[in-house]
């Protein structure tokens, strides 16, 4: 499109539209603007020596500075001299960023094969944010419901995600369809599951056909793969 219809659609003026159609990165965008050039500074090579010196009278420098040439204000000097301040503060040391990974690992993770440093920064996690804390507790509670096969429970656990505010585990929970067979295969020993694997394992052997073998081939695929 050119920067006129693009400047006629979102409204901006062109040379704004300009600008960000020709910038090469999100950086040239951000940039600060050329700096105005002041009579200070070619000063400020000495002024930067003399506070290093610890001097940072802003009268002392600007006087000397003025017998050297300069004829501004005592207060651009000042300016100066606060700038040099700001920039020798040593910059706090940043905490890098927790991975989502390592987070959910966390969570999900049995604790007793965690070590310490994992499960202090967990629980590091769920003091500062109470919504890590209930999905932490909701997601564990979960966890022991399967490894367990505690199924009684699941009712139970259905109604404590409705009552939070967790919506990404509401909609896990309303997907929860035939609630008896779910709870029955979480306490009952017995399970489809050997049915459901030669059910998998016969339709894997029809698909390797692409859907050219007729019935007599496939009963003797599956005999013999037997």
């Amino acid at each position: 499109m050119k920067i006129d219809t693009i400047s006629q659609i979102t409204g901006y003026d062109r040379t704004t539209v300009r600008r960000y159609a020709r910038a090469a990165s999100p950086d040239e965008l951000i940039r600060p603007g050329p700096r105005r050039r002041t009579n200070l500074d070619t000063h400020k090579p000495y002024l930067l020596a003399r506070w290093t010196e610890g001097c940072d009278n802003a009268q002392t420098l600007r006087d000397e500075v003025a017998a050297r040439g300069y004829n501004g204000s005592r207060k651009t000097v000042r300016r100066f001299l606060n700038s040099l301040g700001d920039r020798t503060k040593p910059l706090p040391a940043s905490t890098p960023p927790l991975a989502v990974a390592d987070v959910v690992r966390w969570i999900i993770g049995r604790p007793e094969n965690q070590s310490e440093s994992a499960r202090q920064h967990l629980k590091d996690l769920c003091d500062r944010c109470e919504y890590v804390a209930a999905t932490n507790r909701l997601a564990r509670s979960f966890a022991t419901i399967l490894r367990h096969r505690d199924g009684r429970r699941l009712a139970g656990w259905l109604e404590d995600v409705e009552r939070s505010e967790l919506k990404e585990l509401q909609v896990f929970a309303n997907g929860v369809q035939d609630l008896a067979a779910i709870t029955a295969d979480l306490t009952v020993p017995w399970n489809s599951g050997a049915v459901e694997g030669h059910v998998n394992r016969i339709k894997m052997l029809k698909r390797q056909h692409y859907g050219r073998a007729g019935f007599d081939l496939l009963k003797r695929r599956v005999l013999l793969a037997s």
